[in-house]
């Protein structure tokens, strides 16, 4: 897969988006239907022979432990399940635009397995706001919701790396205050700016501009809230908490601890599962 020939696009200041991967839409659409089968999504995912080849060399390495070589692009999608092959198409062709290797401070390991650990809490939340079919959706919204932590990396490596650091050596000082402070943006907002560009689908882009606002009510508000709570979690995994905080009624999530409990638990026990998957796809 390739990206699009038009001219970048331009936006507050001064910052230039990469331009939309050719047909990610089209690819985001596939994946993100719940009814499609294997042989239809190969069929789908064969026209990006990019994604393609990296699943198969997915399904034939350490982490998929195949019992016999895997050739064909069915057979890999059929060895890794619809879940892996779905976040792991999403990453692949999302992450193509961007380089972040100029920024020091950004850890690909730990942005890509937080990406797919908020994906997993959102799936696991979804049945608790009232998601229904619509679980797929949420899985999507997880894996973009901090894809502005990628284009800030890329277009603004230096100050990015300088945010990085400051949040690092004083955990209480948040980001978002930190990146306002000396990029002007902050990856919630410079990630809707290019979820908009993208002209990617609504809920998502609003997922990626508000789930660090509890008190955002606009539309799609509940995937947004639902995105906050999954990434309090994952950022309690990675302090190495061992339960999580009270947090029955916000974001205004009609959620019960007992269910928060619940889903911290299997996110937890999907932690080193997200961090694996991170390092087979984006280790080199």
């Amino acid at each position: 897969m390739s990206p699009a020939t038009s001219a970048p696009l331009h936006v507050a200041q001064n910052i230039t988006l990469p331009v939309l991967p050719q047909n990610l839409t089209y690819l985001l659409a596939a994946l993100g239907d719940g009814d499609i089968d294997i042989k239809a999504l190969a069929a789908i995912v064969e026209r990006f022979p990019g994604i393609a080849g990296r699943l198969l060399a997915l399904a034939n390495s350490a982490w998929a432990a195949p019992t016999r070589p895997v050739s064909y692009l069915a057979g890999a999608i059929s060895l890794l399940g619809m879940r892996v092959v779905r976040s792991a198409s999403i990453a692949l062709a999302v992450a193509r635009p961007f380089d972040p290797h100029r920024c020091p401070g950004f850890d690909a390991m730990r942005y890509w397995s937080s990406a797919f650990l908020v994906a997993e809490g959102m799936a696991l939340l979804s049945p608790h706001v009232g998601a229904g079919r619509d679980g797929e959706t949420y899985r999507s919204a997880g894996l973009l919701h901090n894809l502005g932590l990628l284009l800030l990396a890329d277009i603004d490596p230096l100050r990015t790396d300088l945010s990085f650091k400051a949040v690092a050596a004083n955990q209480e000082i948040d980001l978002i205050s930190v990146q306002r402070a000396t990029l002007g943006t902050d990856y919630c907002d410079i990630g809707g700016q290019l979820g908009t560009a993208w002209r990617l689908p609504a809920e998502l882009t609003v997922v990626m501009r508000h789930h660090r606002e509890p008190d955002y009510r606009g539309a799609h508000w509940h995937l947004a809230a639902c995105c906050g709570v999954a990434v309090a979690m994952s950022t309690a995994l990675w302090r190495g908490m061992a339960q999580m905080a009270d947090m029955e009624g916000t974001h205004g999530l009609d959620i019960p601890q007992s269910a928060i409990d619940t889903v911290f638990g299997q996110m937890k026990a999907r932690q080193e599962y997200t961090r694996d998957l991170a390092q087979a796809l984006f280790s080199g």
